[in-house]
Protein backbone atom coordinates (compact mmCIF):
# COMPACT_ATOMS: atom_id res chain seq x y z
CA UNK A 1 0.00 0.00 0.00
CA UNK A 2 3.13 2.65 0.22
CA UNK A 3 2.56 2.80 4.13
CA UNK A 4 6.36 2.62 4.65
CA UNK A 5 5.61 4.54 7.88
CA UNK A 6 3.53 1.51 9.48
CA UNK A 7 5.66 -0.97 7.60
CA UNK A 8 8.91 0.53 9.41
CA UNK A 9 7.09 0.17 12.95
CA UNK A 10 5.97 -3.45 12.31
CA UNK A 11 8.81 -5.17 11.55
CA UNK A 12 10.75 -3.15 14.36
CA UNK A 13 8.01 -5.15 16.42
CA UNK A 14 9.02 -8.14 15.00
CA UNK A 15 12.68 -7.81 15.14
CA UNK A 16 11.52 -6.67 18.89
CA UNK A 17 9.48 -10.02 19.65
CA UNK A 18 12.46 -12.52 17.74
CA UNK A 19 15.00 -10.75 20.02
CA UNK A 20 13.01 -10.78 23.48
CA UNK A 21 12.37 -14.41 22.58
CA UNK A 22 15.68 -15.91 21.10
CA UNK A 23 16.20 -18.53 23.68
CA UNK A 24 13.12 -20.10 22.93
CA UNK A 25 13.65 -23.31 20.06
CA UNK A 26 10.37 -21.95 18.20
CA UNK A 27 12.17 -18.85 17.26
CA UNK A 28 14.60 -18.77 14.19
CA UNK A 29 16.88 -16.01 14.72
CA UNK A 30 17.39 -16.03 10.73
CA UNK A 31 14.06 -14.11 10.63
CA UNK A 32 16.22 -11.14 11.57
CA UNK A 33 18.06 -11.05 8.24
CA UNK A 34 15.09 -11.01 6.08
CA UNK A 35 13.58 -8.35 8.59
CA UNK A 36 16.66 -6.04 8.63
CA UNK A 37 16.49 -6.41 4.69
CA UNK A 38 13.05 -5.17 4.56
CA UNK A 39 13.75 -2.46 7.14
CA UNK A 40 16.26 -1.11 5.21
CA UNK A 41 13.88 -1.03 2.14
CA UNK A 42 11.18 0.75 3.98
CA UNK A 43 13.91 3.41 5.43
CA UNK A 44 15.07 4.17 1.89
CA UNK A 45 11.20 4.52 0.79
CA UNK A 46 11.13 7.24 3.80
CA UNK A 47 14.89 8.65 2.41
CA UNK A 48 16.39 8.13 6.08
CA UNK A 49 19.64 7.29 5.07
CA UNK A 50 21.42 6.84 8.42
CA UNK A 51 18.28 4.12 9.53
CA UNK A 52 19.01 2.27 6.47
CA UNK A 53 22.41 2.04 6.91
CA UNK A 54 21.83 0.71 10.08
CA UNK A 55 19.31 -1.66 9.28
CA UNK A 56 21.89 -2.92 6.44
CA UNK A 57 25.05 -3.28 8.78
CA UNK A 58 22.58 -5.17 11.32
CA UNK A 59 21.12 -7.56 8.67
CA UNK A 60 24.80 -8.50 7.39
CA UNK A 61 26.48 -8.63 10.94
CA UNK A 62 23.46 -11.00 12.05
CA UNK A 63 23.93 -13.00 8.73
CA UNK A 64 27.82 -13.32 9.68
CA UNK A 65 27.18 -14.19 13.33
CA UNK A 66 24.61 -17.08 12.07
CA UNK A 67 26.79 -18.36 9.19
CA UNK A 68 23.96 -17.98 7.17
CA UNK A 69 25.54 -15.93 4.46
CA UNK A 70 22.79 -15.35 1.51
CA UNK A 71 21.61 -12.91 -0.95
CA UNK A 72 19.91 -10.60 1.73
CA UNK A 73 23.36 -10.53 3.29
CA UNK A 74 25.35 -10.11 -0.05
CA UNK A 75 22.97 -6.92 -0.77
CA UNK A 76 23.47 -5.70 2.74
CA UNK A 77 27.27 -5.60 1.85
CA UNK A 78 27.04 -4.52 -1.63
CA UNK A 79 25.06 -1.83 -0.33
CA UNK A 80 27.16 -0.40 2.17
CA UNK A 81 29.86 -0.66 -0.40
CA UNK A 82 28.52 1.17 -3.15
CA UNK A 83 26.69 3.97 -0.38
CA UNK A 84 30.70 4.42 1.02
CA UNK A 85 31.77 4.77 -2.47
CA UNK A 86 29.30 7.57 -3.19
CA UNK A 87 29.84 9.94 -0.09
CA UNK A 88 33.85 9.37 -0.76
CA UNK A 89 35.10 7.06 2.04
CA UNK A 90 37.16 4.53 0.13
CA UNK A 91 38.28 3.30 2.55
CA UNK A 92 34.75 1.98 3.55
CA UNK A 93 34.22 1.04 0.58
CA UNK A 94 37.34 -1.36 -0.06
CA UNK A 95 36.33 -3.09 3.37
CA UNK A 96 33.14 -3.88 2.46
CA UNK A 97 33.34 -4.77 -0.80
CA UNK A 98 36.56 -6.96 -0.09
CA UNK A 99 34.25 -8.38 2.41
CA UNK A 100 30.97 -8.83 0.71
CA UNK A 101 33.63 -10.50 -2.28
CA UNK A 102 34.95 -12.63 0.05
CA UNK A 103 31.09 -13.81 1.26
CA UNK A 104 29.90 -13.16 -2.34
CA UNK A 105 32.23 -16.44 -3.39
CA UNK A 106 31.55 -18.25 -0.35
CA UNK A 107 27.90 -18.08 -0.95
CA UNK A 108 28.70 -19.07 -5.14
CA UNK A 109 30.58 -22.82 -3.93
CA UNK A 110 26.92 -23.51 -1.77
CA UNK A 111 25.79 -25.79 -4.60
CA UNK A 112 23.04 -24.44 -6.63
CA UNK A 113 23.27 -22.85 -9.96
CA UNK A 114 21.28 -19.76 -8.94
CA UNK A 115 23.53 -19.52 -5.22
CA UNK A 116 26.91 -19.61 -7.74
CA UNK A 117 25.49 -17.18 -10.30
CA UNK A 118 24.86 -14.42 -7.60
CA UNK A 119 27.67 -15.14 -5.31
CA UNK A 120 30.09 -14.99 -8.29
CA UNK A 121 28.67 -11.42 -9.44
CA UNK A 122 28.42 -10.28 -6.23
CA UNK A 123 32.19 -11.09 -5.90
CA UNK A 124 32.81 -9.55 -9.21
CA UNK A 125 30.67 -6.33 -8.81
CA UNK A 126 32.25 -5.83 -5.25
CA UNK A 127 35.86 -6.19 -6.48
CA UNK A 128 35.47 -3.46 -9.28
CA UNK A 129 33.93 -1.08 -6.39
CA UNK A 130 36.76 -2.07 -4.79
CA UNK A 131 39.15 -1.45 -7.85
CA UNK A 132 38.10 1.84 -8.68
CA UNK A 133 37.85 3.07 -4.82
CA UNK A 134 41.92 2.28 -5.23
CA UNK A 135 42.27 4.21 -7.93
CA UNK A 136 40.56 7.33 -6.57
CA UNK A 137 42.90 6.84 -3.69
CA UNK A 138 45.87 6.58 -6.23
CA UNK A 139 46.84 3.20 -4.62
CA UNK A 140 47.47 1.61 -8.30
CA UNK A 141 50.29 -0.95 -7.52
CA UNK A 142 48.16 -2.48 -5.00
CA UNK A 143 45.46 -1.82 -7.82
CA UNK A 144 46.98 -3.71 -10.41
CA UNK A 145 48.61 -6.58 -8.48
CA UNK A 146 44.88 -7.15 -7.00
CA UNK A 147 43.86 -7.11 -10.53
CA UNK A 148 46.60 -9.60 -11.90
CA UNK A 149 45.96 -12.12 -9.06
CA UNK A 150 42.41 -12.06 -10.04
CA UNK A 151 42.94 -12.51 -13.48
CA UNK A 152 44.44 -15.74 -12.83
CA UNK A 153 42.32 -16.74 -10.40
CA UNK A 154 40.02 -16.30 -12.72
CA UNK A 155 41.06 -18.22 -15.17
CA UNK A 156 41.72 -21.32 -12.68
CA UNK A 157 37.83 -21.34 -11.93
CA UNK A 158 37.26 -21.30 -15.64
CA UNK A 159 34.98 -17.64 -15.01
CA UNK A 160 36.71 -16.48 -18.32
CA UNK A 161 33.14 -14.02 -19.18
CA UNK A 162 34.89 -11.93 -16.21
CA UNK A 163 38.70 -11.83 -17.44
CA UNK A 164 37.27 -8.68 -20.28
CA UNK A 165 35.86 -6.68 -17.34
CA UNK A 166 38.94 -7.27 -14.75
CA UNK A 167 41.56 -6.59 -18.40
CA UNK A 168 39.80 -3.52 -18.84
CA UNK A 169 40.19 -2.04 -15.64
CA UNK A 170 43.75 -3.30 -15.47
CA UNK A 171 44.57 -1.29 -18.77
CA UNK A 172 43.01 1.59 -17.29
CA UNK A 173 45.12 1.55 -13.66
CA UNK A 174 48.37 1.09 -16.07
CA UNK A 175 46.97 4.17 -17.89
CA UNK A 176 46.86 6.06 -14.14
CA UNK A 177 50.50 4.85 -13.94
CA UNK A 178 51.58 5.75 -17.49
CA UNK A 179 52.43 2.39 -18.71
CA UNK A 180 50.57 3.08 -21.56
CA UNK A 181 52.53 -0.35 -23.69
CA UNK A 182 51.49 -2.65 -20.94
CA UNK A 183 47.53 -0.94 -20.91
CA UNK A 184 47.15 -1.36 -24.44
CA UNK A 185 48.54 -5.28 -23.93
CA UNK A 186 45.21 -5.38 -21.77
Amino acid sequence: KGDYFNAVQYYRRAIDIVALNSAKSSVNMRDLIVSYYWLSVFYDSLHRVSEKMEALDSCASIAIRLKSIDEYCLWALYSRATFSFDIGDYHRCINYAQLCESLGREYAQKGSKQEFSGGSQYALSSLLWRINAMILLKNYNEAESLLESKADEYKLMGLKDNLGVIYGLLAEVLVFKGNYEKALLF
